[in-house]
């Protein structure tokens, strides 16, 4: 029977197996993977003039003599990384001084050479002073390993890359990839690598703190895919600049740690090893560090944010949902643009069963993502998540179109076969059911195909009158009684399973119901009928090629059987029974 037999898709990304003949082949793609985003820090540019920034370089002994033609590197990377900056915030650095540093930097940490280099230079008359030292020995994905500021400040320190080490860890993952990929990809990860450090650790000179998404520039951990910096991060920098430019000193910009912009130094190490933590999954260490910061500083929405993000990662319980509630509402109010503690609300909720609430924070983080003129595509794509796992194919769909056509057509495939088997139609909200509500009605739906699994044709009655009163214009409620009696082997199932196609013609369970009864009174030409449709909508559900088969035999129409076969056999690789 139909029972059990038309499923819901489930909903994940649809990987495509793809052969290859050799190793090379399979290297090359997955080589080609780690190849970096473009960075693009704002969606949308900075409005009015680009503004100078004087740097000045100290370069260390060691640096010096172990980096070839080290100025023109300098420079070049300067040059690309104004390729970012002046798009967004419309600032470009200007090096204006280059200085040799009398001291070897190989055995420094970042600390001792930070602090020399600000007692050595107080930037008094330049925007930024800037300290080059030589490599680490080994590969690091820390970019705090990397570079090292003063936050807030006007100096940063700034290690080369080791191009050895990079090189042997892509050539050692990918042996059979030509020598020349490996080098295209590797410096195309080292150029990213440089920039995104560098911003970095700019950013922190202007107060920006970590944060944990992986595409954000202001995660301490390297990733291929950094790219943007968050709206915080963002919001705090714009202020900082123009008060720079107005003239205000740092004492008076950054000088009242109480400011909810900045923090203390101490609750930066706590907020910072909150992060660290996070990013190495250790989440309860996570929070552990961060839940005390988050008490201590209720006004600071980087602090809430954060906590709100780990608390999605604990184990599901009443201090989840407890910490959730109070950390993500507290984030949400404090930054009403940002939509990311809404997400992460909606997904505790959900998580614990509260679909209700999951629903109404994915509504209201739907609302701020429709006024947003460039959404960001994660957010686009957790919302989508977000409303397949509450079943509201509407409101999925409608997010899906703005979150670029593969994750459309992923969102098609899961929404279709879940309207036909639950008749929603693509229009229910011109005929009654608004999208918020269609989670509801799917699971009374549900419900009532469940009672009939169950062999409780009563249950499903009542349900099927429960829709018909506050859905009179839907499919549903004729639908629970053309399968209610078609299970039954009813003669009265044709009439209803008909009245379900006439609201909707999409029904494979109506049309498997309408057929059986069809057949049952002696009508085998509708019957067949119904039944080609039920395989042009599920075309995997075998019983209705095997009850279609045993309807050309009944008539003994050898041409309709023969081309039948063909089909069968084509689509499910084996000869018709």
């Amino acid at each position: 029977m139909i029972a059990g037999a038309i499923l819901c898709l489930l909903w994940a990304g649809q990987a495509r197996a793809q052969l290859y003949s050799t190793d090379r082949g399979r290297d090359k793609d997955a080589a080609n993977k780690l190849r970096p985003e473009p960075i693009r820090l704002r969606e949308a540019p900075a409005s009015g003039p680009v503004h100078p920034l004087r740097v000045r370089v100290y370069a260390t002994r060691d640096y010096r003599a172990q980096t070839f033609g080290w100025q023109g590197q300098l420079r070049r990377l300067v040059e690309r990384v104004n390729r970012h900056t002046e798009l967004w915030p419309a600032v470009r650095f200007e090096v204006v001084e280059v200085k040799s540093w009398g001291r070897d930097s190989a055995d420094a940490t970042l600390e001792e050479l930070l602090g020399e280099l600000v007692r050595i230079d107080p930037a008094t008359d330049v925007d930024l002073v800037v300290g080059l030292a030589v490599a680490l020995p080994a590969l690091s994905d820390q970019l705090d390993r990397l570079g090292l500021a003063r936050l807030p400040g006007r100096h940063f320190v700034l290690r080369s890359l080791h191009d050895v080490a990079e090189y042997a860890a892509i050539r050692q993952a990918f042996a059979a990839v030509d020598e020349s990929l490996r080098d295209e990809i590797v410096a195309a990860r080292k150029s990213h690598k440089e920039e995104v450090g560098f911003i970095h650790e700019w950013l922190h000179t202007l107060g920006a703190d970590h944060v944990t998404h992986p595409a954000c520039v202001m995660n301490p951990r390297f990733d291929r895919a950094q790219s943007q910096l968050d709206e915080g991060n963002a919001r705090l920098v714009l202020r900082v600049l123009s008060s720079r430019r107005a003239g205000r000193p740092d004492e008076e910009i950054f000088g009242a740690a109480a400011t909810a912009s900045m923090m203390s130094p101490r609750d930066v190490e706590d907020f910072n090893r909150a992060v660290d933590r996070y990013n190495a999954r250790v989440f309860a260490e996570a929070w552990a560090a961060v839940e005390p910061l988050a008490r201590r500083s209720p006004t600071d929405a980087r602090v809430q944010a954060l906590a709100c993000r780990v608390t999605v990662q604990l184990s599901p319980g009443a201090m989840r949902l407890a910490a959730a509630e109070a950390t993500c509402l507290a984030a949400a109010r404090l930054a009403p643009s940002d939509v990311a503690p809404l997400l992460d609300l909606s997904d505790v909720h959900l998580g614990e069963r509260f679909e209700t609430k999951a629903a109404a924070d994915a509504a209201r983080a739907g609302d701020l993502l429709a006024r947003a003129p460039a959404p960001p595509g994660d957010a686009l794509r957790h919302l989508v998540d977000l409303h397949v796992r509450l079943r509201s194919p509407t409101a999925a769909l409608a997010v899906a179109r703005r979150a670029g056509p593969e994750v459309e057509q992923r969102t098609l495939a899961w929404a279709a076969p879940l309207r036909r088997r639950f008749a929603v139609p693509a229009d229910a909200a011109a005929l009654g059911l608004e999208s918020i509500r269609e989670r509801e009605y799917i699971a009374v739906m549900e419900m009532a195909l469940v009672a009939l699994d169950q062999g409780k044709p009563d249950t499903a009655e009542r349900l099927a009158a429960q829709l018909a009163r506050e859905y009179p214009r839907l499919a549903g409620a004729a639908l629970l009684r053309c399968e209610t009696l078609g299970r039954q082997g009813k003669p009265g199932a044709f009439k209803p399973c008909i009245e379900a196609l006439t609201m909707q013609d999409e029904l494979p369970a109506a049309h498997f119901y309408a057929a059986a009864a069809a057949a049952r009174q002696g009508k085998p030409r509708p019957a067949i009928a119904h039944l080609q449709r039920v395989i042009e909508l599920e075309p995997a559900f075998r019983q209705a090629w095997l009850t279609l088969a045993e309807l050309h035999r009944g008539k003994r129409d050898k041409a309709g059987l023969r081309t039948l076969s063909i089909a069968y056999e084509r689509r499910f690789g084996q000869k018709l029974p």
